[in-house]
């Protein structure tokens, strides 16, 4: 068989497909080497079929109305020009020998909002009874469940099973299936549309006028549109198993892009965007953020998520060597810290704020070089770095820092913040499949309205910096009254990655890569004294003092002693006083060549 011609005849560039790293079917992430399907729209499968895909693309064989590869690594694309779902070759084997493609579309592409809308992770909220042939396809020979209770408890034990995710789309294509004849496929204008639920008809705009639109999405799609004259206060509780959207129509320049359009077909719905338009920002609250900072966020698309700190045990900042890419918030639901692809462990640093019992953010500062700072708080990306002013442990930075002084503007928050919220951009991918977060705001405590940001330093400038021009991340901590000091060891290696410090006045404050849960770790109760290895079990090409740097002006009159184990290694013992800094790359697998033994 003819290989076919990867272009088109009238145009020599390649057509953009836009597709994306979760599977559209069980809604769970692609990993390395797992063969996926990408089904394309049918009413525009003659334009994209027998073109050329980009991408990290290893293989490509169009087929019908798919293209079977294997998954590497794979970036989403802001603007698509052609759009496409993507889900497991099994999955989608098993869902395409009980539906037609035109129905799988709408049950996968349009879970999403509108094209090039964030991939958002919902809880489903349905138990759905598997059927036979559902588990029949999964090689299930069990009886047929009837009690819903019982169901239900089995959800809850084992949810990310494919009896639940393959139940609840088999579910979904019947129901798409009887509602086609029933709601052929209609198109008006957003301004025309009052009031619209799934599986029902659109209420028609009496008396148009520009007011506030709010969309209700979940697992499934676009849930709800309500029209509003005015938008709600914001609400404090934050939902897993629904986002919310919100278009001012007085900013929609229609006659500089075009009208907004909802498409109506088998009782579900979707906004079709002009080119160019705004893509709207999402949030996880029923209503937005207020705050005289509003204007930005309205135009800072991308997922809006709101951290409630008051129920955080640590907050994991992931870094990259473009800036803060990932922010994972510890509780006790979800104690442990984000798992991390080997391929991304070599060029991503964790750096742990841990903030236990009695822990309180006092304030909060992001400082930016100036010629970003302009923008504001929401609009700088994160080529700067933050600082966290803690009750008990200090002031925490986190972030990229270079390590020679650089004209930076602060700007702090007005008072102690209870809430987070931060704003991530899945379409913008640095370091395999993470997210950059583009902003990150805070909501006061006692306030009903967050006041603006104003300038003010937490941190001083005069800290001792090496003369290196390279981005790095930096921590430190004081070993004078430590209570207890947890050591996590670099993969399987003897070598330390980072170094838990708790002290007397319950404070904790971490040094180095600390991914709790994840890495092993030695826990050592009063210690008195540290030591520091002068071999360095991973090359780095360059002295180890340049990595770790240990403040001795307060040691003993003996000053550090030098000691040979042996087994050949190098040490220097130094007594548990004055500070511990580590600056750590995070292009390099290696970050911090020190160890802590246990009392003698």
């Amino acid at each position: 068989m003819d290989r076919a011609s990867l272009l088109r005849p009238d145009r020599r560039e390649p057509i953009q497909v836009g597709f994306r790293s979760i599977c559209a079917v069980c809604c769970t992430d692609f990993i390395p080497r797992d063969k996926i399907k990408l089904l394309l729209d049918p009413a525009k499968e003659d334009d994209v079929l027998n073109q050329r895909y980009p991408g990290s693309v290893q293989r490509w064989a169009p087929v019908g109305k798919y293209i079977c590869m294997e998954f590497r690594q794979m970036h989403a694309y802001g603007t698509h020009v052609v759009e496409a779902a993507t889900m497991h070759a099994e999955c989608y084997d098993y869902v395409s020998k009980h539906s037609t493609s035109e129905v799988l579309w709408l049950a996968t592409a349009w879970r999403l909002p509108w094209v090039a809308a964030p991939t958002m992770r919902l809880e489903s909220t349905d138990a759905v009874l598997p059927s036979r042939q559902v588990l029949k396809n999964l090689n299930l020979d069990i009886a047929k469940i009837s009690l819903p209770e019982i169901v239900i408890a089995i959800k809850e034990y084992c949810p990310d099973s494919l009896v639940w995710k393959h139940a609840e789309f088999d579910h979904k294509l019947k129901s798409i299936t009887a509602c086609v004849a029933v709601f052929p496929k209609q198109s008006m204008p957003l301004e025309k549309v009052l009031s619209w639920k799934r599986g029902g008809q659109p209420s028609k705009v009496q008396t148009p006028q520009q007011t506030f639109v709010r969309f209700t999405m979940d697992h499934d799609g676009i849930r709800e549109i309500e029209r509003m004259v005015e938008l709600p206060a914001f609400g404090s509780a934050s939902s897993t198993s629904c986002m919310y959207s919100f278009i001012d129509e007085k900013d929609v320049d229609f006659k500089k892009h075009g009208d907004w359009t909802l498409i109506f077909e088998a009782g579900l719905a979707r906004l079709k965007l002009p080119l160019l338009a705004p893509l709207p920002c999402i949030w996880d609250t029923a209503a937005p953020l207020s705050s005289p900072m509003l204007p930005l966020i309205k135009h800072q698309s991308g997922l809006h998520t709101t951290i409630d700190l008051r129920k955080a045990r640590g907050l994991s900042f992931v870094v990259g060597k473009h800036g803060v890419c990932g922010l994972h918030v510890h509780t006790n639901a979800e104690p442990d810290a984000p798992e991390l692809w080997a391929s991304e462990e070599s060029v991503l640093v964790t750096e742990y704020m841990p903030l236990p019992e009695g822990e309180e953010i006092l304030g909060f500062e992001l400082r930016t070089p100036s010629r970003v700072a302009s923008q504001g708080p929401l609009g700088a990306l994160f080529k700067g770095y933050l600082f966290f002013r803690l009750k008990l442990a200090g002031t925490v930075a986190v972030g990229l820092q270079r390590m020679h002084r650089v004209n930076c503007q602060a700007l702090v928050a007005p008072s102690s913040p209870s809430k987070l919220v931060v704003v991530s951009d899945p379409s913008m991918h640095f370091e395999a499949d993470l997210a950059r977060m583009v902003a990150i705001h805070s909501y006061p405590v006692g306030h009903q309205e967050a006041r603006p940001y104003r300038q003010y330093n937490i941190y001083p400038e005069s800290h001792a910096l090496p003369e290196n021009d390279s981005p790095t991340t930096y921590s430190r901590a004081s070993l004078s009254e430590v209570v207890r000091a947890q050591v996590f060891l670099h993969g399987e290696s003897r070598s330390c990655a980072g170094v838990l410090f708790t002290y007397k006045n319950g404070a904790q404050r971490a040094v180095g890569q600390c991914r709790i849960g994840l890495d092993r770790s030695r826990i050592y109760e009063h210690p008195k004294q540290m030591g520091l290895t002068l071999d360095m079990e991973i090359s780095l090409g360059r002295p180890p003092g340049m990595l770790v740097m240990f403040d001795g002006r307060y040691c003993s009159h003996d000053g550090p002693l030098h000691v040979t184990d042996p087994d050949g290694s190098r040490w220097t013992q130094c007594p548990m006083s004055g500070e511990l800094i580590c600056w750590a790359e995070p292009d390099v697998s290696f970050f911090m060549p020190s160890k802590l033994r246990a009392p003698q």
